[in-house]
């Protein structure tokens, strides 16, 4: 469901000497460091920050912070992130072929997903990381940059599912719901599963399992 360039991105400066993206924009900008939404590694080349609201630091939040580190580390370190993602199909929608994550690999990480996107006070991570960060960071450029990255992941879950392979007028949020307690992936309360199973019925009336599966894998990628 992407589009692919064969040249890749390329860029180059007045010389002709290869450059990176980052370095484009930055020549653009009369040599000023820019910073670019989506790209991480425009603002991590900023250093480190000095902290505010020391005394409002705790435990808890260096712990929430901790949790985040290592989930974002394991979903980057798994199997799943590693297997290949794949669909074909004919001109009239039959399937020729599919290629998807292992059920092991998938199961492995979507408890971690739980915990980042789960709207569960115990759970939430994305949202309590990107907040005390924004809280602690003296550097107006990189807060702004979280809360930018902040919105867009709530947008994401509260927006209708992509791509358009899925049958479904429910935000992406339910969607996930669906898969993981209506497919009995992972425990929930008796009436969270029944709703979820229910929503992943009608889902699976409307649209085949390998767009789900497809669909589904490519939200969390």
């Amino acid at each position: 469901m992407e589009s692919v360039s064969l040249m890749g991105q390329y860029f180059e400066d007045e010389l002709g000497n290869e450059i990176s993206e980052i370095e484009m924009h930055d020549q653009m900008a009369g040599g000023k460091t820019t910073i670019i939404f989506g790209k991480p590694e425009s603002v991590t080349r900023l250093g480190p920050t000095i902290p505010k609201d020391r005394e409002g630091w705790s435990v808890d939040t260096a712990n929430t912070m901790a949790q985040f580190f290592q989930v974002v580390d394991l979903i980057r370190d798994s199997t799943w992130m590693a297997a290949p993602l794949t669909i074909t199909q004919f001109d009239k929608g039959d399937i020729a072929s599919s290629s998807f994550p292992s059920t092991e690999a998938a199961l492995s990480i979507l408890v971690l997903f739980r915990q980042l996107f789960s709207s569960n006070k115990q759970d939430d991570l994305f949202n309590r990381a990107c907040g005390a960060y924004i809280r602690h960071c003296e550097g107006p450029i990189k807060a702004e940059w979280v809360k930018v990255e902040k919105s867009n992941f709530n947008g994401i879950l509260n927006g209708r599912p992509w791509p358009g392979l899925i049958k479904v007028d429910c935000p992406t949020a339910e969607l996930l719901d669906a898969f993981l307690y209506g497919a009995r992936l992972i425990h929930s309360r008796d009436d969270k599963r029944q709703e979820s199973t229910e929503l992943l019925r009608g889902i699976l009336d409307k649209t085949p399992r390998e767009h789900l599966v497809m669909g589904v894998n490519a939200i969390l990628s």
